[in-house]
């Protein structure tokens, strides 16, 4: 008689945590109400993952954002993971979304956003001689040459972070 080796449901290979949360984030997609309560709380958990930001490449808070925002698919909004986050804010119990009216939500943080006061630039002007000019000048022309240097060297590192993820680990290459 052979025995056959059944594997343990229990004793399953652990993952990162931010892999189960975007595990489960799929599996919610399309719930509303208290379920999307649930599911934006997910989603919030794993943009705060700093694993997550690491591994997927997502390590600017737009970047990780816009990531997120492909779990809500179904929400008209022009950014559903910000949004969604903003609407948590203002309402951080689950009660008040178990009633699913998610339009009145988003109308009450926006007239809150309205409410706050704007703030207060002031300009002033002031004549400057030829000098202070030219000299104005040449540390803005200095500041631009400095700013797209850098800004080439950051697109050459993600350029080499992206290569090496995904000679490191191909699964995540689909994820970013």
């Amino acid at each position: 008689m052979t025995s056959t080796k059944h594997k343990d449901p229990t004793k399953t290979p652990s993952i990162a945590p931010y892999k189960a949360a975007l595990k489960r984030l799929e599996e919610m997609q399309g719930q509303m109400g208290a379920q999307l309560f649930d599911r934006i709380q997910v989603a919030v958990t794993v943009f705060e993952d700093a694993e997550f930001r690491a591994q997927t490449g997502n390590v600017d808070d737009s970047r990780a954002a816009r990531f997120l925002d492909g779990f809500f698919p179904e929400l008209f909004f022009d950014h559903p993971f910000d949004d969604l986050r903003a609407i948590l804010k203002h309402f951080p119990k689950r009660a008040r979304w178990e009633k699913g009216d998610l339009r009145t939500m988003w109308k009450a943080v926006l007239d809150h956003q309205s409410k706050r006061p704007a703030q207060q630039t002031t300009i002033t002007r002031r004549v400057i001689s030829q000098a202070e000019y030219a000299d104005l000048m040449t540390k803005y022309r200095r500041l631009e040459r400095e700013n797209a240097e850098l800004k080439a060297e950051n697109e050459a590192l993600k350029t080499r972070l992206l290569a090496h993820e995904s000679q490191r680990s191909p699964e995540l290459a689909g994820m970013s």
